[in-house]
């Protein structure tokens, strides 16, 4: 019988459940900061790239203010990224 392709099998349970915990929560809060990043973001491309030239500091403004949303959520999912690896007991060099 094969295992549901959902399911982890045995070889890759992780060792310590917490921190697997932990490491989950962490890369579900930071999808909704990038999805938060990218509707600032869409209008301050688009201002630019189709703008007369008079709209350039608004996109930039937007892109800009789309960083900081998008700096959080790349950081939440780096920490639940290092958070799974280990919780895996992975050696990181």
């Amino acid at each position: 019988m094969t295992p549901h392709p959902n399911r982890r099998t045995r070889a890759e349970a992780p060792v310590d459940r917490d921190l697997d915990r932990a490491g989950g929560r962490l890369r579900r809060s930071g999808w909704p900061f990038l999805m938060i990043a990218a509707l600032v973001a869409a209008p301050g491309v688009l201002l630019i790239l189709l703008g007369d030239g008079s709209m350039d500091g608004v996109g930039i403004a937007l892109v800009t203010l789309a960083l900081v949303p998008a700096g959080a959520g790349v950081a939440l999912l780096l920490s639940g990224l290092v958070s799974w690896w280990a919780a895996h007991r992975k050696p990181f060099v």
